[in-house]
């Protein structure tokens, strides 16, 4: 009733859809949320902006070196670092025109307003009410959302995920209207192609894509689509085999690499590898919440399966993919990672609960109790599956200051160390920040800058490898953390420790060790430190000499 509408201050804006303004608020909501963690982040380093994880450095690093003609981290050197084809490149294009390390929160920002409006856009359908709600109100429950799904606190990675989630909520408002009678647009199809370019496991999405396109006989358009993904995906593994690297990337071959089992057949090696990889997802909160959510799913989409409306089958077919997607993931994905490697996943589930929700709505009371309550049940069963894993990342958004001042603390301040004052090659575990627009040489150990490295870290039996690769790069400075590798050296003389004064958050330890790689090379390091630790921050603690303690540490 016109009564109840609200009221011109905070009620529907004069010439605006009601559609379009809680789209616009769920936009506007993101942008002040990201502006408001990067202004609490800056209040927090002392006037520097740095992103919360060390990994968007590596993905600036090889932008600044694609920006040169060059894949790869290091001048000269090729390497495959980054996990996101396309990412790197449009840092590079960005840097170009002087955005220079604000690229990666450029695209951030951006992708959590589409991901903000995205989300208002399915949320209109689901609760029709809302285009008639007050504006603040609209504005307080995206938040809510936003929050729930740490879409603030992704943008302050720096990383791919947030484009990634974006690009998926994208690929759902498309599949959602295609499947209910409408056209194939060349919107939907670009984003189901460029998904995989995004991240290599949003390949379930492409497929999922062209599996609905044939399912709706749309034969052409399935076999366009399954082309042009494959081929963009076989034209960049062609090119990382020209430059003499592996088909897939290092942090690709990394991540999804565990213990051999020798002598097994290979099949069943396959099968104790896959187990071991859910095995590992269950350990970390966001697996079984991730399973939760994907049996919520799948009971929607069985509750719609056989119905004979054309709605709620569109449904039905959606509940499969999300309950697909996140079995893939849960299988060959990774769980842990900051929060960041499910977010896509859970907007994804969360989305197609909400379109049951919408489908739900519209169906006649005469068509059975059961049918009739979903729509009630499904809202509380979809507040139930998201609250679980909420208390996790509401907790991430609430504290990227403290995440990014660890990155202050540690990587900020080694890099401070190698381009301001030891001024030769360094090797280290955390290759980003270190490395961007560092002049000197720096040997990432881990492997993902240096496939020479990763080759011989995971057929290294002991640190004659590591003393190999820095007499050969001529490194006489490694900082590193002492549980990622246990047998450095006997050679190497530990020279100092640096340990965080802020409570640890995003960084994988709390302590990283310095070590000399040959007696020859302590006076410079020294000379350094000596310079160099006047410098830090209150209450980073530098301890000089072999006996300053390093303790091991879990992954943040």
């Amino acid at each position: 009733m016109e009564a109840a509408l609200p009221s011109r201050r905070t009620g529907p804006v004069a010439g605006v859809s009601p559609r379009s303004r809680v789209v616009a608020a769920g936009a506007a909501t993101a942008a002040a949320l990201v502006l408001a963690q990067v202004l609490l982040v800056v209040s927090r380093l002392d006037g520097h902006f740095l992103y919360t994880l060390d990994d968007p450095y590596i993905h600036l690093t090889l932008a600044r070196q694609i920006g040169e003609g060059h894949y790869g981290l290091q001048p000269g050197v090729a390497a495959s670092p980054s996990s996101s084809i396309i990412y790197p490149f449009l840092l590079a294009g960005l840097m170009e025109v002087g955005l220079g390390s604000w690229a990666a929160l450029l695209v951030n920002a951006l992708a959590a307003m589409a991901s903000g409006g995205l989300i208002g856009l399915l949320a209109v359908d689901a609760v029709p009410g809302l285009r008639a709600a007050p504006t603040v109100l609209v504005a307080a429950l995206a938040a809510c959302v936003m929050l729930a799904l740490n879409l603030a606190g992704l943008a302050m990675t720096g990383m791919e995920h947030g484009l990634q989630v974006a690009l998926t909520l994208a690929w759902l408002v498309g599949a959602w209207r295609f499947l209910r009678g409408g056209p194939v647009t060349a919107a939907w199809l670009a984003c189901a192609a460029v998904l995989p370019l995004v991240r290599y496991e949003d390949a379930s999405l492409w497929l999922a894509a062209v599996a609905v396109l044939a399912l709706r006989r749309r034969l052409g358009a399935a076999l366009g689509l399954f082309l042009a993904g494959a081929a963009a995906l076989g034209a960049f593994s062609l090119m990382l085999h020209a430059l003499g690297l592996p088909l897939l990337p290092s942090s690709v071959l990394i991540k999804s690499s565990g213990p051999a089992h020798a002598g097994q057949p290979a099949l069943v090696a396959a099968v104790l590898h896959l187990h071991e990889m859910v095995a590992s997802n269950m350990r970390f909160g966001e697996g079984p919440f991730l399973v939760c959510l994907t049996l919520a799913v799948a009971a929607m989409a069985s509750l719609k399966w056989g119905s004979a409306d054309s709605d709620d089958r569109a449904a039905a077919v959606l509940g499969l993919v999300g309950v697909a997607v996140g079995a893939v993931h849960l299988t060959l994905g990774r769980v842990d990672g900051f929060s960041r490697y499910t977010i896509y996943i859970m907007a994804l589930d969360a989305g197609v609960l909400l379109i049951g929700c919408a489908t739900g709505r519209r169906r006649p009371r005469d068509r059975g109790a059961w049918h009739r309550w979903s729509p009630a049940l499904a809202v509380p069963v979809l507040m139930l599956a998201l609250t679980c894993p909420a208390q996790l990342l509401v907790h991430r958004s609430l504290r990227s200051d403290v995440a990014a001042r660890n990155i202050y603390e540690q990587q900020f301040q080694m890099r401070r160390l190698v381009a301001d004052f030891y001024r030769r090659p360094v090797a280290v575990n955390d290759i980003g920040l270190v490395s961007l627009d560092d002049p000197y040489p720096v040997l990432d150990l881990w492997g993902l800058g240096s496939e020479e490295a990763r080759v011989a870290r995971l057929e290294g039996r002991s640190g004659v490898w590591m003393k190999t690769l820095a007499d050969r790069h001529g490194v006489g400075l490694a900082m590193v953390y002492d549980a990622w590798f246990p047998d450095v050296p006997a050679s190497w003389t530990r020279v100092a420790t640096l340990r965080l004064a802020a409570q640890r958050e995003s960084a994988w330890g709390e302590v990283v060790t310095f070590y000399a790689t040959a007696p020859d090379r302590i006076g410079a390091i020294e000379a350094a430190l000596d310079r160099w630790g006047p410098t830090l921050p209150a209450g980073v603690a530098l301890t000089r000499g072999p006996g300053a303690p390093a303790p091991a540490s879990g992954p943040a």
